[in-house]
């Protein structure tokens, strides 16, 4: 809980963190272990090519809970517009051959 002035606030329940809350520092360093590496960012590094990476930090905002950020998604996803002119127009018939062996 933070304190305010007032008193302790309660911390919000329906917060991504509290439902995943990841490994915890043990379980990372006997990965890091098993694999051979000596950190995260390394295992970064070997992973992830530098020219896929962002070179800047993400523009988050501000921190929002679960239902805030479901309920943008689902104002986003409202203004997608289906058009049916394009359903079936790309599938193709792959004609299938027998093998003898």
């Amino acid at each position: 809980m933070k304190a305010t002035k007032t008193g302790p606030l309660p911390e919000p329940t329906d917060t991504f963190v509290q439902r995943h809350i990841g490994p915890a520092d043990a379980d990372i360093k006997e990965m890091l272990a098993t694999i051979g590496l000596q950190s995260l960012d390394v295992l970064i590094d070997a992973a992830v090519p530098a020219d896929m990476r962002m070179q800047r930090p993400l523009a988050l905002g501000r921190h929002r809970a679960e239902h805030e950020a479901m309920a943008e998604l689902r104002g986003i996803t409202e203004r997608n517009e289906i058009s049916a002119k394009h359903f079936g127009k790309s599938r193709m018939v792959h004609p299938v051959h027998a093998v003898s062996g």
